[in-house]
């Protein structure tokens, strides 16, 4: 569904969990760092898989950044905030 909705919209940010169903989060990355018309959207994983290997896998398939639940609405702020500043966007 999210891969639908990312063709019919015109979105700048997906904040996505590792873990849905039927894709998971990392698979939903590596799709999105592999079409053309997203090499500029901004990916920021929201979850709970807090493991080494885990960060690792998404930093090398592209994740612009990474946030270990629980999180303040403030924290994810910052962080959108702070990637778009390195974007030169704002």
């Amino acid at each position: 569904e999210a891969k639908t909705l990312l063709h019919q919209g015109d979105f700048h940010l997906v904040l996505c969990d590792w873990h849905m169903s039927p894709t998971n989060g990392l698979e939903l990355l590596k799709y999105v760092r592999g079409e053309p018309a997203f090499k500029n959207l901004l990916f920021i994983f929201l979850t709970a898989e807090a493991t080494k290997e885990r960060v690792l896998e998404a930093i090398q398939a592209g994740v612009d950044g990474y946030m270990i639940k629980p999180v303040t609405v403030a924290q994810i702020q910052t962080k959108i905030y702070g990637l778009l500043l390195d974007r030169k966007v704002l």
